[in-house]
């Protein structure tokens, strides 16, 4: 996907976002101008704190869109639009957290009342996800369950990168499963010598 091509796509998302929370109000008037320029912003805001993903439906669910006729460049480009977004994503983080501690704590509950690590995350329990199987194993110092839950973990990081921050204590940094993130991709709006940036 080309540079172009990419915030093409992310301003589509954003557009598309504002107009499921308009419904009948929105009338379809707005500039492809509008959503390209939430798009650098939002952008420009991940480089300067990457720990803000790019996520344009987030960012359009978290602004006040409640008026009778709220045009989208008096919301969405205004930097109280992007504080918004960060301290949505903080709450997030930190029910995130909340959320991967209780069930790390419920397998490592049973593994100290006896039930080996493998018996505890062999059987399907719906209240631990793939990412806390991962932790409960890594902390058990099992690599063979941390090789086996290592895909499942890595696609719930993909749907939300947001559990690297939130397990920040129960795992070291390093051994978070990762799957490959938004870094690359904002990587190439970063302009090369000889080039322009698209995020200028």
């Amino acid at each position: 996907m080309t540079n172009h091509d990419l915030i093409e796509s992310l301003a589509a998302r954003i557009e598309r976002a504002y107009a499921l929370r308009m419904r009948d109000r929105h009338d379809g008037r707005a500039t492809s101008k509008v959503w390209s320029a939430a798009v650098h912003m939002l952008l420009k805001a991940h480089i300067n704190q990457p720990s803000l993903p790019i996520d344009p439906e987030l960012f359009v669910a978290v602004q006040p869109l409640d008026g009778p006729c709220v045009e989208p460049w008096l919301v969405l480009l205004q930097p109280e639009a992007i504080q918004r977004y960060r301290d949505a994503v903080s709450q997030l983080i930190r029910d995130l957290a909340v959320e991967l501690r209780a069930e790390v704590a419920r397998g490592e509950r049973r593994i100290r009342r006896g039930a080996a690590p493998e018996q505890v995350l062999s059987v399907a329990i719906p209240s631990l996800s793939p990412l806390s199987c991962f932790i409960v194993a890594s902390r058990a110092r099992r690599p063979d369950l941390v090789e086996r839950f290592l895909e499942g973990a890595q696609r719930q990081d993909r749907g939300c990168p947001l559990y690297r921050l939130a397990s920040r204590g129960l795992l070291p940094a390093k051994s978070y499963p990762e799957a490959p993130s938004s870094a690359a991709l904002v990587a190439s709006l970063e302009p090369r010598e000889g080039s322009v940036s698209l995020l200028n």
